[in-house]
């Protein structure tokens, strides 16, 4: 597992011209889901052009798949729960590509 303070810092998008109120909670999901997956498989992290766990290698154990695996229906239930209404147009539509 990567340390958090190797982890990438990541811009948030800027406030949309109509900001819903569960904007922050989307991009907070959003945010934790993706500092997740990129500390489980650095390799991808460096496919993204995130180099700072280039001398890393993820755990592609069975374990760590199920766990993977786990934690995402987790993310997608946590994203389908915020209702839709409480978005910005730009936060809807990050949600659907989330979901």
């Amino acid at each position: 597992m990567i340390e958090p303070d190797r982890a990438a810092r990541l811009p948030r998008p800027s406030p949309a011209a109509r900001p819903g109120p569960l904007d922050d909670r989307f991009y907070d999901l959003a945010e934790a889901n993706f500092e997740r997956r990129i500390r489980r498989d650095p390799v991808l992290a460096t496919s993204l052009g995130l180099h700072q766990d280039d001398d890393l290698f993820g755990d592609g154990g069975r374990d760590a798949v199920l766990g993977d695996l786990e934690a995402a229906q987790v993310h997608l239930a946590d994203v389908e729960a915020l209702d839709p209404t409480g978005l910005s147009a730009e936060a809807r539509f990050e949600r659907d590509l989330e979901v």
